[in-house]
């Protein structure tokens, strides 16, 4: 199998974190680990490219030590090198355009410049993904020419932004994304409009969910692409305490985005009548055929 992804891997470590030589050694330990099980026993992966938020007009930017170092460059230097499993591996600062999501689509905009690959994968370390499920999942969106493939989560059932392709762990064909110009700027959330969860009274930025936005576009193209999701035999660990009211809510968020795109996208239909149309291109695949 010939290494044909590109993975880009968001990144930012915050001043708080950073200050405190416990945490951040806590933190690249567990980064390290994370990265490494991903590139262990792939033969799918060439390039992986770690984007660091260093926009300064955010507050959540990462901010450099005295030496001008940033700490996500130090910790991928001290963890990986420059090379880890055959993997070449470099980081990527992006100093401006980040905007006021903190899951910038802009910043994987400006790592899909330099990609080169067929395939790029937007992917979060917190997606337990091994080697072995990524050379699995290349050669299925090879063999049913996919324009894009996500991977299904532990409690996907119970969660409709689950059962599409996230950028939590996403591969797309390189030349298919590059033709919708990646993802929409609106999806960081630059115009400032809010939405209301059930019960609340201050609203939170519309912004996120740039891979349905992406979706949604591709399907106003001539060709009808197909897309798919991966795990239903084994979905991948996605440890969120679902008890915590902060995760449940930007579970909420999630789909309440999907209706605001949606809406922008496909005035005058319903999310639930998009999602059928939707559901009638997608493949749902298993990593081992007929374990299901």
């Amino acid at each position: 199998m010939q290494r044909q992804i590109t993975v880009l891997v968001r990144s930012f470590i915050n001043a708080e974190r950073a200050q405190k030589p416990g945490l951040l050694a806590a933190y690249n330990e567990q980064r390290g680990r994370q990265l490494r099980a991903f590139l262990q026993d792939n033969r799918a992966v060439s390039q992986l490219r770690v984007i660091v938020h260093a926009d300064q007009s955010q507050d959540s930017a990462e901010v450099h030590d005295e030496r001008g170092v940033y700490p996500t460059r130090a910790m991928v230097a001290q963890q990986l090198g420059d090379e880890y499993a055959g993997t070449d591996i470099a980081v990527q600062l992006v100093h401006d355009g980040w905007g006021p999501n903190i899951g910038s689509g802009q910043a994987l905009n400006q790592g899909l410049a330099q990609v080169h690959t067929e395939y790029v994968m937007c992917w979060s370390p917190e997606m337990a993904i091994t080697g072995e499920q990524l050379n699995r999942a290349q050669q299925l969106l090879h063999q049913s020419e996919l324009a894009v493939l996500g991977f299904l989560r532990t409690g996907w059932q119970a969660s409709l932004p689950w059962r599409i392709p996230q950028n939590t762990a996403a591969i797309w064909r390189t030349e298919t994304l590059k033709s919708l110009a990646g993802f929409a700027p609106v999806c960081d959330g630059e115009d400032g409009e809010l939405l209301h969860l059930p019960g609340e009274k201050h609203g939170i930025l519309t912004a996120g969910m740039e891979d349905f936005h992406a979706l949604l576009r591709l399907y106003q193209q001539p060709h009808a692409h197909r897309w798919g999701m991966v795990g239903v035999d084994q979905p991948i660990p996605w440890p969120l305490d679902l008890d915590d009211k902060r995760v449940t809510d930007k579970v909420l968020r999630q789909q309440l985005v999907m209706e605001a795109w949606n809406c922008q996208l496909n005035p005058g239909q319903s999310l639930a009548q998009t999602m059928e149309q939707l559901a009638g291109h997608a493949e749902f695949l298993e990593f081992v055929p007929g374990a299901a």
